[in-house]
């Protein structure tokens, strides 16, 4: 026996249509989204300050900033800034004393980026030259403060 089936063109492609829209649908439903994680917070950054006495040997600059002291802070990542400030009285400390201040800090900062100044070096009047004044500015210092206006 013989069978005949209709074969009608546009209900087929109206059939076939349907079935990749629906496809199409469904494979694009089944896609799967990256998981993006939550943002978390950045680890809070600390800043450590290393005081510097005026009236140490040298303002004690021999002995706080020995590589033993800066290099773990240097390398700490929660560390952001090492703040190396003055205090006391360093109006004693001329000529050759503070060249050498002057040099010591000049080789903290180039070898530590970390490090920056913070605070007043109260130098002799007109003792420190118009370099290093304007060296200590510019890296955070500032001289003399009391003095000016």
């Amino acid at each position: 026996m013989k069978k005949t089936l209709k074969y009608d063109l546009k209900n087929t492609f109206k059939a076939f249509l349907a079935g990749t829209l629906l496809f199409g649908a469904t494979a694009a439903s089944c896609e799967r989204q990256p998981i993006k994680p939550d943002p978390q917070p950045e680890p809070q950054k600390r800043n450590v300050t290393i005081k510097l006495n005026g009236a140490d040997s040298f303002g004690g600059v021999s002995q706080a900033l020995q590589p033993d002291v800066l290099t773990p802070y240097s390398e700490d990542n929660s560390v952001d800034t090492i703040f190396i400030e003055p205090y006391g009285d360093w109006s004693w400390i001329r000529g050759p004393n503070q060249g050498y201040i002057v040099a010591r800090l000049k080789l903290v900062r180039s070898n530590y980026p970390k490090t920056w100044g913070r605070g007043d070096f109260n130098f002799y009047p007109g003792d420190l030259s118009a370099a290093a004044s304007l060296w200590f500015v510019d890296n955070g210092w500032t001289i003399n403060k009391h003095l000016q206006n």
